[in-house]
């Protein structure tokens, strides 16, 4: 949680103008919240989408994955 906070005062300040923040709330509700130029934060999602795709790909078995997401085949 400190590192987030860290991102959360440099944009307070100002020297983060471009952001995205991606959230489940504990009911499930997906939350968004976009701030910037349109091509910085699309790239900054399609970032997330890596990530979170090595993310889950590196710690969850291919049956744990497949069952998380459904079978797409």
């Amino acid at each position: 949680m400190k590192e987030l906070e860290k991102y959360f005062e440099e944009i307070r300040s100002g020297r983060i103008k471009d952001y995205v923040v991606l959230g489940m709330a504990e009911d499930g509700e997906t939350i968004i919240y976009i701030n910037g130029r349109a091509p910085v934060c699309d790239g900054l999602i399609s970032e997330a989408q890596i990530k979170a795709t090595n993310h889950f790909e590196n710690n969850l078995s291919k049956n744990e994955l497949r069952n998380l997401l459904g079978d797409l085949s």
